[in-house]
């Protein structure tokens, strides 16, 4: 079943997520978007579909659909496990399924905090030595973890205080420091999770430089 989305005038990416001018016609609906303009797959070359809360649109896309939606860890943990069992030509079994569904692997968490612990070491000249002792309390902790978060694991719950520390770091110069519920409205979050993986993995041009 579709709920219905409208076509707009305007085909600035994600216009209808801001407060508008009513006194203008430039942003008026046309209508409704015709079905064929939906997110749709059918038999996918990959060989599967999967969705978990996450966008199913391009960044292009040129009216609101999934506005508020990005690229769940979720979402790439299932990918990730499917297409292994497709390349190990293993056949899908209830119990992969079951296997798919109770993991517990953040991807973002896991893939990140490598990163993290690379800048935290490129930073501990500037540290004070109870600095440096908790530092090493942390990296003893979490290298090589696996990102996996079940209850009783210490490394996630270091990995989480770790990024909630970092949450409350940021933006500070735009926000200010008695604002730091407003930052972490901002910053912790699955959009801003999702721009800083992208932001990490990506090469830098040489603007950058």
């Amino acid at each position: 079943m579709l709920a219905p989305a409208p076509e707009r005038l305007s085909k600035i990416p994600y216009i209808g997520s801001r407060i508008l001018d009513g006194q203008t016609s430039k942003y008026d609906w046309k209508g409704l978007l015709p079905a064929s303009d939906y997110p749709r797959s059918i038999n996918p070359s990959k060989g599967y579909i999967s969705t978990a809360n996450n966008r199913q649109v391009t960044d292009h896309v040129s009216s609101d659909l999934c506005a508020s939606s990005t690229s769940t860890p979720r979402a790439q943990r299932i990918n990730e496990l499917i297409s292994d069992l497709i390349s190990s030509s293993h056949p899908i079994t209830l119990e992969d399924i079951k296997r798919i569904q109770q993991d517990d692997t953040d991807v973002i968490a896991r893939d990140f905090t490598p990163k993290m612990l690379k800048i935290a070491d490129s930073q501990s000249s500037h540290l004070t030595q109870k600095q440096l002792d908790s530092l090493n309390k942390m990296q003893s902790l979490l290298k090589g973890w696996n990102g996996r978060f079940n209850q009783k694991s210490i490394q996630a719950t270091a990995y989480s205080y770790a990024m909630l520390d970092l949450h409350k770091s940021l933006l500070i110069s735009q926000i200010p420091s008695t604002s730091e519920k407003n930052r972490l409205r901002i910053v912790d979050n699955h959009a801003f999770l999702d721009y800083f993986r992208k932001l990490l993995s990506s090469k830098p041009s040489a603007e950058d430089n």
